[in-house]
């Protein structure tokens, strides 16, 4: 029997997150001992492992701009520093941070972020904005499948404008 007819046999593994924040399973595989180094000698072995979510958290795109007092507390620490700060705040609700951009004009700084829930996205813009340091709003984001769906579903609501 050849290592390539038995199944390895799987060891429990310790469940962890990523830098990204997507959960990771540490998986040890054993073979005897014998079979397993004919293997790799023989030619090259990688094991890949991915795990999917069956749904994806919803995406928020914040955008907001800094009070006088806010400003005065982003030139103190840097940008780098209300990253992390902001990265460490959407991780321990159980997101993700994707981007984190300053910008000119209107907006001061630009996010978007992985939020388990509108509850959690909700929760968070209001626990900003009632520091007074900054003033923020909230986009959903949808993907373009999404805006599919959406276009199809459209189309089997019947709706009345006012007055007619």
């Amino acid at each position: 029997m050849s290592i390539a007819d038995t199944q390895p046999q799987l060891q429990p593994g310790l469940l962890t997150t990523d830098e990204t924040g997507y959960a990771a399973w540490e998986v040890t595989t054993t073979h005897e001992e014998s079979e397993l180094m004919r293997l790799v000698s023989s030619r090259s072995v990688k094991l890949v492992l991915t795990l999917e979510r069956s749904e994806e958290m919803p995406k928020y795109l914040f955008q907001g701009s800094y009070s006088q007092q806010g400003l005065q507390g982003m030139l103190k620490e840097g940008g780098s520093k209300r990253r992390e700060a902001a990265e460490q705040l959407i991780k321990g609700m159980g997101g993700r941070l994707e981007a984190y951009y300053y910008a000119f004009g209107s907006d001061d700084f630009v996010i978007i972020a992985d939020l388990p829930s509108n509850v959690d996205a909700a929760a968070l813009s209001l626990a900003v904005n009632a520091s007074g340091a900054v003033q923020s709003r909230i986009t959903v984001l949808i993907t373009p499948e999404e805006a599919d769906q959406a276009t199809k579903q459209m189309q089997t609501i019947k709706y009345r404008p006012p007055g007619k």
